[in-house]
């Protein structure tokens, strides 16, 4: 849903090395066992396929490169229908709420692009089922879109954010980042507000904040402070909030960064 054209599994066989004795399954260490391929012991030359290899190989003779999951499509009734099927794929249909919205034949693999009609009532979370048939009209392989669609515009809620200091870290060792909520009636607040203060020193994901919002649901806007430490040997900053929102099946989160540079070394890049 990110934009990926193609995937590398991780990974093959499983990780024994990474807990206990390294050619047995002896150690409940999650890469022990993350492999699509399974091999009972070191004698096993050929292994066999867990199901996962199964799932992941019907999945990948049908892939929905539109429409894309958790996206918003506003002032339309029609919206782009791309796919990519294998030679197995001879028939698509989508339906929304058990209603067949769309049936078609598929005479080649590859590419697929056309057009779905959609007739939202009001603003509607659409749950689109995607069906997949090979040539002897058996299911290979269902999968669910939900989007948000409605044939006007939606105001959705918004987070914005203001971060001290916002221009050099070498303005101070302290920071602050405050945040600002505009709710809307329509859509419910279902997490904590979520305030990161990412110092990209090793890999850990930096200072963070969880601020509880469920006291505050009523109001029109909801406003926080939060403040954070900048350490001498971090050279930029990303911060952060994020929410998430719900209107009936459709989630997705609202968010806002800033990215802060000490000095001016980032100058030809920072664009």
């Amino acid at each position: 849903d990110a934009g990926a054209v193609g995937m590398c599994p991780f990974y093959y066989a499983d990780g024994w090395w990474k807990g206990g004795e390294k050619g047995i399954h002896n150690k409940e260490q999650p890469e022990e066992w993350f492999g699509f391929w399974g091999y009972k012991d070191v004698n096993d030359k050929y292994g066999s396929p867990r199901p996962v290899w199964f799932a992941m190989r019907d999945y990948m003779k049908g892939l929905i490169i539109s429409p894309k999951n958790k996206t918003i499509h506003t002032n339309t009734t029609t919206i782009p229908l791309e796919l990519y099927n294998n030679e197995t794929i001879k028939k698509v249909i989508v339906k929304n709420r058990d209603e067949v919205i769309y049936s078609k034949n598929i005479t080649s693999a590859g590419y697929f692009a056309d057009q779905l009609t959609i007739n939202p009532v009001g603003m509607e979370a659409m749950e689109l089922a995607f069906e997949f048939f090979d040539a002897e009209d058996k299911l290979v392989k269902n999968e669910s879109i939900i989007i948000l669609a409605s044939k006007t515009a939606i105001e959705l809620p918004k987070l914005t954010i203001e971060v001290t200091p916002g221009n050099d870290l070498n303005e101070s060792k302290n920071a602050s980042i405050k945040t600002e909520i505009v709710t809307n009636e329509n859509f419910k607040l279902i997490s904590d507000l979520i305030v990161s203060y990412n110092t990209h020193l090793g890999w850990d994901v930096g200072q963070q904040v969880s601020v509880p919002v469920k006291d505050q649901l009523e109001k029109k806007i909801i406003t926080s402070e939060n403040s954070f430490f900048i350490p001498d040997n971090s050279w930029v900053v990303n911060a952060s909030a994020g929410i998430s929102v719900r209107y009936g099946k459709f989630t997705f989160k609202i968010h806002d960064q800033k990215i802060i540079y000490r000095g001016d070394w980032a100058k030809e890049i920072s664009r």
